[in-house]
């Protein structure tokens, strides 16, 4: 099964919710139900 991809918008004021976040979607992660990525992970070039 493929898994779904959630993009994680926030402003940085708002970082410590966004980890917050990720530690409720820990368990679909995990399983492979999604995949997460945010502006953090988006890398120059």
């Amino acid at each position: 099964m493929k898994s779904i991809e959630v993009f994680i918008s926030y402003h940085e004021e708002d970082e410590e919710l966004r980890e917050e976040l990720e530690k409720h979607l820990a368990s679909l992660l995990r399983e492979n139900i999604i995949t997460s990525w945010n502006a953090r992970k988006i890398v120059a070039g």
